[in-house]
């Protein structure tokens, strides 16, 4: 019934609750209060983000579960509502700290489209929270809180395929750092005129840029890049 319903949502939000709380409190600790190596940012970014797929996902589980049919519009289900917007703003809290890890392992080891993932993912993150909150507050249906969530996806998908992001990691690292990781620089596609005009700077031989546009060049006609095509390296 709806009783039943009600106290097991209350009672597994506590929990959510109580256990984000911990991780919060470790992780803060862990920002703010000790001093860790460069060598542990990556693993820190790793479980932080699985530490935050895994509450996200649970938590909206359990609020869809709960909050459909007659418990959406249930007058007394006011601790319930309120215990959902204490893990909306615990879930900020932790994107925060992902966030600044991100942040930290970027400045010590630069840019990389999987670092730019995971900034993109902590906005989805806050997308998310954010229409939870509003299924919440305007007693809104589960197809509401799903519809939204994959129409932003989808035009971050579509934004995002319209970013160089190549240049963008390019032009980032050769200009934080004073000896970036050519090698994965030259792995990118879209970036070989800035990589090129960059090594005639450095007085750098681009060999190895020649080489890759060659080979991109050097593929049958309907597989080709016209990227690659309209490219002026000497």
């Amino acid at each position: 019934d709806v009783v039943s319903q009600r106290r097991s949502g209350e009672i597994s939000l506590i929990l959510l609750n109580v256990v984000l709380i911990f991780f919060i409190i470790i992780y803060g600790i862990e920002q703010f209060g000790t001093t860790n190596s460069s060598g542990t940012l990556s693993s820190d970014v790793h479980e932080r983000v699985y530490v935050l797929v895994l509450s996200i996902v649970m938590a909206i589980a359990v609020i869809m579960i709960y909050f459909q049919g007659l418990l959406n519009f249930d007058a007394q289900s006011g601790l319930l509502k309120k215990l959902s917007f204490i893990w909306i703003g615990l879930n900020v809290l932790l994107i925060c700290t992902v966030f600044f890890r991100n942040l930290e392992y970027v400045n010590a080891y630069g840019l990389t489209f999987k670092r730019i993932g995971v900034f993109i993912f902590l906005f989805l993150s806050l997308w998310g929270l954010f229409t939870t909150w509003v299924k919440l507050k305007n007693r809104k249906t589960n197809i509401f809180l799903i519809n939204r969530m994959v129409w932003a996806a989808f035009y971050v998908l579509v934004v995002s395929s319209l970013i160089n992001w190549s240049w963008i990691v390019t032009r980032y690292n050769a200009s934080h750092f004073a000896n970036p990781d050519w090698n994965y620089l030259n792995s990118l596609d879209y970036n070989k005129q800035l990589l090129n005009t960059m090594y005639k700077e450095k007085g750098m031989t681009n060999t190895q840029i020649k080489r890759s546009v060659e080979a991109a060049r050097s593929g049958q006609f309907f597989s080709k890049r016209l990227y690659f095509e309209f490219l002026d390296i000497q």
